[in-house]
């Protein structure tokens, strides 16, 4: 750490640790101010924001950060973290990749990364960082519900049926798991488990819009008139449309 601006950044470090943020930032900015390329109290600010719900601005501190700060596992990660909640995916996934090369088994850099990734389109590859994920975490439901999303992307059904089971055994008050579940028999013909799927997630979560359009449209598509009509009305009703 630079002798010089010790104090100030300690003291920064205690504001935002009791969390008065501007504080802290004033401090820092003193620092900056001082000298533009102070990795630390660029970062310093980076977090501050990133707490202050501006990704943004986060992003940005990162990036200036990183420029002068070795890059480092938890370091990448988080300033991937920023950018994709900036929705710079693409950045994101750069970062996040990185902090996977430098530890191979971080779990969460491998779900951000995945989620990413499918934001911009790549599912193949979302896929392949959720398998990695999976290996690690096989008991994580979420991962299995993601996995679900990619193959479904991706017209591998048997797959993102396995993959939405998964998911509902692992958590069984899914309500999403079920629908996806529902619209992926769908495609497959199955109609009648889908219906089963639809009422399963209506049960659990009565407002789901999903799962009321898709039963709507599957009792529509069956010839149910009366009840798809009927779910439709529903839906109104409560404000989901």
């Amino acid at each position: 750490m630079d002798q010089h601006f010790t104090a100030q950044l300690e003291a920064a470090q205690r504001h935002f640790d009791a969390g008065q943020l501007d504080a802290a930032a004033q401090w820092l900015q003193e620092v900056i101010d001082a000298d533009p390329q102070h990795g630390d109290a660029l970062e310093g600010l980076a977090y501050i924001a990133a707490r202050k719900q501006s990704p943004a601005a986060a992003a940005g501190y990162f990036d200036r950060a990183l420029a002068v700060l070795p890059a480092q596992a938890e370091r990448c990660h988080a300033a991937g973290l920023v950018h994709q909640a900036a929705g710079n995916h693409a950045r994101a996934v750069a970062l996040l990749e990185q902090a996977i090369g430098l530890a191979p088994r971080q779990l969460p850099s491998l779900h951000a990364a995945a989620m990413s990734l499918s934001a911009l389109g790549e599912h193949g590859r979302a896929l392949e960082m959720l398998k990695r994920a999976a290996a690690l975490s096989p008991g994580s439901w979420e991962i299995h519900y993601n996995m679900g999303r990619a193959l479904g992307l991706l017209d591998q059904y048997d797959a993102e049926m396995a993959a939405y089971r998964r998911a509902i055994e692992l958590k069984p008050d899914c309500a999403d798991a079920y629908t996806n579940l529902g619209v992926a028999l769908g495609e497959s013909h199955r109609f009648e488990e889908a219906l089963r799927m639809f009422k399963k997630a209506i049960q659990i979560a009565p407002n789901n819009p999903g799962a009321r359009a898709n039963r709507a449209g599957t009792n529509l598509l069956l010839g149910e008139f009366e009840h798809g009509w009927r779910e439709y009305e529903c839906r109104w009703q409560i404000g989901l449309q």
